[in-house]
């Protein structure tokens, strides 16, 4: 049995390489940061069921590429407007999709309705196979720092 182990054991540290993370057949992009919305009565603005809750129909994203803000909208895409409205075990979520096509630190605009406009700025780590949000900022204040990979940022926003 004490064989048996050393062999896995031997097998599993040989088999890993620190070179995996360069390795193009597969990729790694993850560029969203999920929000939960609520009202200043402490109730889910996302919910279809709150009274003036925000419709996911008239939410809209805006990149700033090259110093030109543009809509995003991409008809092809399960989510053409690169966001999702889904109900976690206590709140509903809005997950929003970033504009990752900026060095440094890229401009995201989430206009909730006519009225009302956030700003979310964000830096990435990048590699040949890999791209995720590394600080996120949300109306110039930093929100979410050092966010891992395989994570998404998160944040609870009271409107």
């Amino acid at each position: 049995m004490k064989k048996l182990f050393i062999i896995l054991a031997s097998t599993t540290f040989f088999a890993c390489d620190s070179k995996d993370d360069n390795n193009v057949s597969s990729f790694y992009l993850n560029t969203s940061i999920d929000f939960s919305v609520f009202n200043a009565d402490g109730e889910d603005l996302l919910d279809p069921e709150t009274p003036n809750h925000l419709e996911e129909s008239k939410i809209k994203l805006f990149y700033v590429v090259n110093g030109v803000t543009k809509e995003f909208f991409e008809g092809h895409l399960d989510h053409p407007r690169n966001i999702m409205i889904y109900k976690s075990e206590k709140e509903y979520i809005i997950g929003v999709g970033l504009n990752h096509y900026e060095n440094g630190k890229s401009t995201t605009y989430i206009q909730w309705n006519e009225k009302d406009t956030d700003t979310i700025e964000a830096t990435f780590v990048r590699g040949k196979n890999f791209i995720y949000p590394k600080d996120v900022w949300l109306n110039g204040k930093l929100v979410s720092e050092g966010t891992k990979r395989a994570e998404s940022p998160y944040v609870r926003l009271t409107k």
